[in-house]
């Protein structure tokens, strides 16, 4: 029970902070549906750490650099809304779909070139 306790609290943090980006989009006039898109593609900075680093530089690296990612990849959707007048909705749900789709294709890139390296050494 206290596992699921902690697992919950983890997970639910990492939501909460998602949803609270969402009100301020909201708050502003943006419909941006594509929140879990900028969360996965802000996750994907971990991969690059390297071992060893005290918990609290992770942590802050992590931070800092998923809300950097984030932002960049929340500029697809203020350049189509805006520049080019797409609906937020349909460009939410492109960001929903293509977010997940680059951290397979990239994770499955490194992951590759990895293996590569370890059977050629």
């Amino acid at each position: 029970m206290l596992l699921l306790v902690q697992y919950t609290l983890i997970f639910a943090s990492v939501l909460v902070l998602v949803a609270l980006g969402g009100c301020f989009s909201e708050h502003s006039g943006v419909i941006n549906i594509g929140l879990e898109g900028i969360m996965v593609i802000g996750a994907l900075m971990m991969k690059y750490l390297p071992a060893g680093l005290p918990a609290i530089v992770v942590i802050l690296l992590v931070v800092l650099a998923s809300v950097l990612l984030g932002m960049l990849f929340s500029l697809f959707l203020g350049v189509a809304a805006i520049k080019f007048n797409a609906d937020q909705t349909l460009i939410g749900t492109a960001m929903n779909l293509l977010g997940p789709a680059i951290a397979v294709v990239l994770v499955r890139a490194i992951n590759t070139a990895e293996s590569v390296d370890n059977v050629s050494s």
